[in-house]
C-alpha cells in the first residue's frame, strides 16, 4: 500500500448558467442614439473551467426585427441599440436572451427583456382638409361657395391627428380667416368650417383661410395649412345708370338717323349677369309710338333719331330707357331721357303788331324792311316832325330775327293813322281783357254775322217766291198763245223787270254785310278783320 497519493476529482458540467433575474424591464426613449447600452447581463455558472465559461445570445425564436434593432455581446452580455426605435412604429419589444456555458452537454439558461419605448414629442400634428367644391374647377386647394349661401353653410371638413401619445398627441385646432368663417368641432379630432357672415362677391371675391393644429407637448409642435375660398357670383345686382334723368338738348331740323346721346348702365356682377342690354319702354308722344321718334342700340345704349324733329310740332320728348342684364332671372332698371330744343332757332310769332320771343342768351334783331313813311331809309334820323307830312296813314314792315346758326325771321306790318287832333281818336285797350274774353267776342261776332246772313237769305227767298206767284197769276188771267218764234217760260219774268229788282236786293245785301263786317272788325284781331275785308271785296266784285 502506497502512502501520500492525491486523488483529483474531475469537474463535470453539471451546472447551468444562472441569470441574476429572470426578466428585465427597460424604458427606452425613442430618440436614443444608436450604440446606446441598454443592459449589462450577468449570468454565473458554478462549474469550473470551460464548463463555467458563458456565451450570451438571442434565442433562436426571436424575430428578425429584434436582430436588426438590438445586439448582444456574446462575451459580456451587453445589450446595445443597433437601430433607432420609433414609438409610432413599435411601442415595445420582447427579447428572449440565453446564456450557455462551453462545457459538454451544456444546458442554456433563459431570461426575458421587456423594452418599452418611451414616446417623445417628435411628431407634428397632421391636418387633412376636404374642401367644398363646385364641379371641376382645376384647383385642389380651393373651396367654392355661392355668395347667396346662408349663414352656417358648409365650406370644408377638417381632420387633425398626432401620432404621439399623451399630451404629445393632444391637438388644439384653430382657424384664422378674418371672421367671415368659423371652425366647429364635430367629434374627436374632426371639425367643420362654416360661413359666419353673409357673403358678397362684389365686396370680396375670395378669402385666404389658415388652419393651425398644435399639440400639448413640451415643447409643443404645430402644423399650418392654407387654402382659398372663392365666392361664386349670383345675379344679385341690377344694372345701374349714372343718373336717373338725362336732359339732352337737340337741334330741330336734324337728319333722320342723327346721333342724340348715349346712356351707360354698369352691373358689378360677372359674365352673363353683367351683360347689359338697352331697350325703349313703350309709350306714346302726341299719339305716336316712341319707337317712331327714336331708337336705341341694345349693345351700347346709343340713342338715334328716326325722324326730323320740328319744335313747332314737338318741342319736348320724354321717354324711358330700360337696362336689363342677361342673368337668370334677369334684373333691370330705368332711366328717363328728356329731349329739349334749346330754342335758338324758334321763329317768333306775331300777334297784333307784337312778336313774342324766347331768345336764349342774345336779344332778337329788329329791322325795318320796307314802308311808306316820311324819311324812310335815313338811318341817321330817328325822330322826325309829322307836321308837314301829307300822308293820311303810314305803313312799315318790320323784320324780327333770332341769332341761331340758321337765323329764323318773322315780319309784322305796322299801320299808323295820322290825325290833326288825337282826342277822340285814341282807343284805349282793356288791359284786363283775357284771351278767353277775346275769343268769346270773336265767336259772338261770327254768330251775329251768320244770323244776319241767314235772315237776308230767307228774305231774298221769300221775295223771289212772291214774284213767281204774281207772274203765274197774271199769266193765268191773260193767256196768250205762245209764238213759235219767241217761246218763253210761263214763270219767266221779262229781263228789264227782273234786273233792277235783283240789283237792288244784291246791293242791299252787300250793304248789310259791310255794316256787320265793320262792326265786328272793331272787336276781332287785325289779321281776321283783313281776311273779312278781303272776302267782302271779292263778294262785291262778284255782285258787280
Amino acid at each position: 500500500m502506497q502512502r501520500g497519493s492525491t486523488i483529483s476529482v474531475a469537474d463535470s458540467n453539471d451546472n447551468s448558467p444562472i441569470f441574476e433575474q429572470s426578466s428585465y424591464v427597460i424604458h427606452l426613449l425613442e430618440n436614443s442614439p444608436v450604440g446606446s447600452l441598454l443592459i449589462d447581463l450577468n449570468a454565473t455558472d458554478a462549474d469550473d473551467g470551460t464548463n463555467a465559461k458563458i456565451i450570451y445570445s438571442f434565442s433562436s425564436h426571436v424575430s428578425p426585427k429584434i436582430v436588426e434593432t438590438f445586439k448582444i455581446n456574446s462575451d459580456n452580455g451587453h445589450l446595445t441599440l443597433m437601430k433607432r426605435v420609433d414609438f409610432e412604429s413599435a411601442t415595445s419589444y420582447d427579447i428572449d436572451v440565453q446564456a450557455q456555458d462551453m462545457g459538454p452537454n451544456s444546458m442554456p439558461a433563459h431570461c426575458k427583456i421587456f423594452i418599452k419605448v418611451v414616446d417623445i414629442n417628435d411628431n407634428k400634428p397632421d391636418i387633412s382638409i376636404n374642401l367644398m367644391s363646385q364641379g371641376d374647377r382645376g384647383k385642389e386647394d380651393a373651396a367654392y361657395i355661392s355668395e347667396a349661401a346662408p349663414l352656417d353653410s358648409f365650406v370644408a371638413l377638417v381632420r387633425v391627428e398626432d401620432l404621439d401619445s399623451a399630451l404629445n398627441g393632444e391637438v388644439v385646432c384653430k382657424l384664422h380667416g378674418q371672421g367671415s368663417f368659423k371652425l366647429q368641432k364635430t367629434y374627436e379630432n374632426n371639425y367643420m368650417i362654416l360661413t359666419n357672415v353673409s357673403l358678397d362677391r362684389e365686396k370680396r371675391s375670395e378669402f385666404s383661410l389658415t388652419v393651425i393644429a398644435e399639440d400639448r407637448g413640451t415643447p409643443s409642435l404645430s402644423t399650418i395649412k392654407h387654402f382659398t375660398v372663392h365666392v361664386l357670383d349670383e345675379n344679385d345686382n341690377a344694372p345701374r345708370f349714372q343718373k336717373g334723368r338725362y336732359e339732352v338738348f337737340r337741334s330741330e331740323n336734324n337728319a333722320p338717323g342723327a346721333y342724340l346721346t348715349s346712356l351707360l348702365a354698369t352691373d358689378p356682377d360677372l359674365d352673363a349677369n353683367s351683360q347689359v342690354s338697352y331697350f325703349l319702354v313703350e309709350n306714346t308722344v302726341h299719339g305716336s309710338s316712341i319707337s317712331t321718334f327714336v331708337t336705341i342700340d341694345p349693345s351700347n345704349g346709343a340713342v338715334y333719331a328716326l325722324r326730323t324733329f320740328d319744335r313747332e310740332d314737338v318741342s319736348r320728348i320724354s321717354f324711358v330707357v330700360q337696362a336689363k342684364d342677361a342673368g337668370e332671372p334677369s334684373l333691370l332698371s330705368n332711366a328717363t331721357v328728356v329731349l329739349n330744343d334749346p330754342g335758338r332757332k324758334r321763329q317768333p310769332a306775331g300777334h297784333r303788331g307784337s312778336a313774342a320771343l324766347e331768345p336764349h342768351g342774345r336779344r332778337p334783331h329788329l329791322q325795318v324792311h320796307r314802308g311808306r313813311w316820311p324819311g324812310y331809309g335815313r338811318q341817321d334820323q330817328r325822330q322826325r316832325s309829322l307836321r308837314r307830312v301829307s300822308l293820311e296813314f303810314a305803313e312799315l314792315t318790320v323784320l324780327v330775327s333770332d341769332h341761331g346758326s340758321l337765323p329764323q325771321t318773322t315780319k309784322a306790318v305796322l299801320k299808323i293813322s295820322l290825325y290833326e287832333n288825337m282826342e277822340g281818336h285814341v282807343q284805349v285797350l282793356d288791359q284786363g281783357e283775357t284771351p278767353l274774353e277775346r275769343l268769346l267776342i270773336i265767336i259772338m261776332s261770327l254768330g251775329a254775322i251768320c244770323a244776319m246772313l241767314l235772315v237776308i237769305m230767307v228774305m231774298f227767298a221769300a221775295r223771289f217766291r212772291t214774284n213767281c206767284r204774281v207772274a203765274e197769276t197774271n199769266h193765268q188771267h191773260h193767256p196768250k198763245k205762245p209764238s213759235r218764234a219767241h217761246h218763253r217760260s210761263p214763270s219767266a219774268t221779262p229781263p228789264m223787270d227782273r234786273a233792277p229788282m235783283g240789283s237792288r236786293q244784291s246791293h242791299h245785301s252787300h250793304q248789310s254785310l259791310n255794316s256787320l263786317v265793320t262792326i265786328s272788325s272793331n272787336h276781332i284781331p287785325e289779321s281776321f278783320a283783313l281776311e273779312l275785308a278781303t272776302q267782302r271785296h271779292q263778294s262785291s266784285s262778284l255782285s258787280l
